[in-house]
């Protein structure tokens, strides 16, 4: 299975720590960060595959950082956890294109689905692509 990259961004650290242990052994490449701004940071150095980002911090709150995230890397799937859900607000995150919204406490399997329907999603893309360039390739004029 290829490497993904995950961030996850929390203002709690325990939140960073459970969704890390959860997604351990997932063939992931996880990093956490506690501060929006140093996730903002490490997203321009490098983009990540998946972020999982809490909705409520006080530096860049989660849509913000999402905003970010589009203009840099709109390939990358991203997830919002919060402990402040309500439907509407799930409704907005999905319509902005937000691949997931996650509501605080959350058990391990609500974690690892959507990663898990994530990288399924990721893996058809890239399996995609490189059945297009070979097909481009051998059919060429």
């Amino acid at each position: 299975m290829d490497n993904y990259s995950l961030l996850v961004v929390d203002d709690e650290a325990a939140i960073c720590e459970a969704v890390k242990a959860t997604l351990a052994g997932q063939g992931l490449d996880i990093t956490t960060t506690t501060s929006s701004t140093e996730a903002l940071e490490m997203i321009q150095a490098k983009p990540f595959d998946i972020i999982i980002s809490d909705l409520k911090m006080p530096e860049i709150d989660g849509y913000a950082l999402f905003e970010h995230v589009q203009e840099l890397a709109p390939e990358t799937v991203f997830m919002i956890i919060t402990a402040f859900g309500t439907i509407q607000s799930a409704v907005d995150a999905l319509r902005k294109g937000i691949y997931d919204y996650i509501p605080k406490p959350f058990t391990p399997e609500e974690i690892r689905i959507p990663v898990r329907r994530a990288l399924e999603k990721m893996k058809l893309q890239r399996e995609n692509q490189a059945l297009r360039s070979q097909i481009e390739e051998r059919y060429s004029f």
